[in-house]
C-alpha cells in the first residue's frame, strides 16, 4: 500500500488528549500526504480541524458495521481511541477492521478522572503499593495479564476494565495487530485542542470543593502511610502516542503490551492543598461522612464506593520503556 493510501483515524478529535495528538501529528511534516480523520461531534468546530488539514467525521463509535466499514473503505492503518477508557466496546471492531489494513491499534486506557485504567495495578486492585510495576520488566506484561484472573475479587467498577485489557491484548495477537495500551495517570498542563485544552482532573477537585466548601482525606490502611499517584504533563503523554505512531508508519516492529505515561509523583494532600489555597477554603482535611461520600460521588458521577480511588489512593507505576524528563518531551526508543 502506498503511503498516501494511508490513513489514521483518532477519535475524540476535541478532546482534552485526542486534540493534543492531532496538532502533534500536522506538526511534523512527514504527514503531509497522511489522511489524518478525527470523530468531531459539534460541526461548527468543523472549520478549525479543516483549517489545519484533519478531516472531521460523524461516526457512530457505537456501531460495530460502522467502524469496520469506515476503517476498510478509508485503509485506515492506525486507530488512536480516547473516548471509552473502560471497556472494549469499540476496541473489539476496530481492530477486527484493522486486520485487513495490516494495522495497529492504539488504546487509551486511562484519561479521564472517573475512569479506572491504572487503577487496574494499584492498591485498589489488591497491588502493593510498596513494589513498584515496570512497564519494561520482562514479567510486568504476565503480571497484568495474570491480574485479570482474580478480577473477580476487584471492586465492581474495576471488573469491567480488568477484562477490557485482556480482551484488547488477546484479540491483537490473535489476528496479528498491534495492539498498545496507553496508560496516562493524573495528565496536566493545557491542550493544543481545538475542543477542549483543560485537563478534567483538576477541575474535578475544585468541583468537589467548591460545591461542598471543603476538602477531604481518606485513610486506607494500604497505602503503607503513602497519599501518592503519578502523574504525566501532557504534551508528555502526546508524545509517547506520537513514538508509537512514528514507529507504526515506519514499519518498525513493536511489542503489544501496556505502556505508562509518567515523568514524577505527586502527593494528594499537597494538591488538596492548592486547590483549597486558590479558592480561599480551609486547609483542614477531614475524614468524610458516608453523607459527604454520598455527596461527593453524586458531583463526581461516579459509585459511592468508587469515590475514594477518584481522589486518593496509592500506585506505583514508573515508566521506563518511554522515560523522558517533564516537558521535554524526550522519550527514549522503544
Amino acid at each position: 500500500m502506498n503511503r498516501e493510501q494511508q490513513s489514521i483515524l483518532v477519535t475524540g478529535g476535541t478532546g482534552y488528549l485526542g486534540g493534543d495528538i492531532l496538532a502533534e501529528i500536522r506538526e511534523d511534516s512527514r504527514y503531509d500526504d497522511v489522511a489524518i480523520y478525527a470523530t468531531v461531534r459539534n460541526k461548527s468546530l468543523w472549520p478549525n480541524f479543516e483549517a489545519i488539514r484533519i478531516i472531521p467525521v460523524e461516526l457512530d463509535l457505537g456501531s460495530p458495521q460502522d467502524l469496520d466499514a469506515f476503517i476498510r473503505e478509508r485503509h485506515v492503518k492506525l486507530v488512536i481511541e480516547t473516548t471509552d477508557s473502560a471497556t472494549d466496546n469499540i476496541a473489539i471492531p476496530c481492530i477486527k477492521a484493522l486486520q485487513a489494513n495490516n494495522g495497529t491499534y492504539i488504546a487509551l486506557l486511562l484519561y479521564q478522572f472517573q475512569s479506572n485504567g491504572t487503577k487496574q495495578w494499584s492498591m485498589f486492585a489488591g497491588f502493593d503499593p510498596e513494589k513498584a510495576l515496570y512497564d519494561d520488566d520482562p514479567d510486568f506484561l504476565p503480571t497484568v495479564r495474570r491480574s485479570v484472573v482474580k478480577a473477580d475479587s476487584y471492586p465492581v467498577w474495576l471488573k469491567t476494565a480488568a477484562s477490557a485489557t485482556e480482551n484488547m491484548l488477546s484479540l491483537g495477537e490473535e489476528l496479528g495487530v498491534g495492539v498498545h495500551v496507553v496508560a496516562p495517570c493524573l495528565v496536566h498542563g493545557p491542550s493544543r485542542s481545538l475542543g477542549n485544552p483543560l485537563s478534567i482532573q483538576v477541575p474535578a477537585l475544585v468541583k468537589i470543593a467548591s460545591k461542598m466548601g471543603k476538602l477531604f482525606t481518606f485513610s486506607d490502611d494500604r497505602d503503607g502511610g503513602k497519599q501518592e499517584w503519578t502523574q504525566c504533563h501532557i504534551r508528555d503523554t502526546t508524545a509517547l502516542y506520537k513514538l508509537i505512531i512514528d514507529k507504526t508508519f515506519s514499519n518498525e516492529t513493536i511489542e503489544s503490551g501496556v505502556y505508562f505515561a509518567e515523568n514524577g509523583f505527586f502527593e494528594w494532600k499537597r494538591l488538596y492543598g492548592l486547590v483549597t489555597d486558590v479558592l480561599g477554603l480551609p486547609n483542614a482535611l477531614a475524614e468524610p461522612s458516608q453523607e459527604d461520600v454520598n455527596q461527593m460521588a453524586e458531583i463526581l458521577s461516579v459509585r459511592p464506593d468508587e469515590v475514594a480511588a477518584q481522589i486518593s489512593g496509592r500506585q506505583v507505576l514508573p515508566c521506563d520503556l518511554d522515560r523522558s524528563d517533564r516537558g521535554t518531551a524526550n522519550y527514549r526508543d522503544l
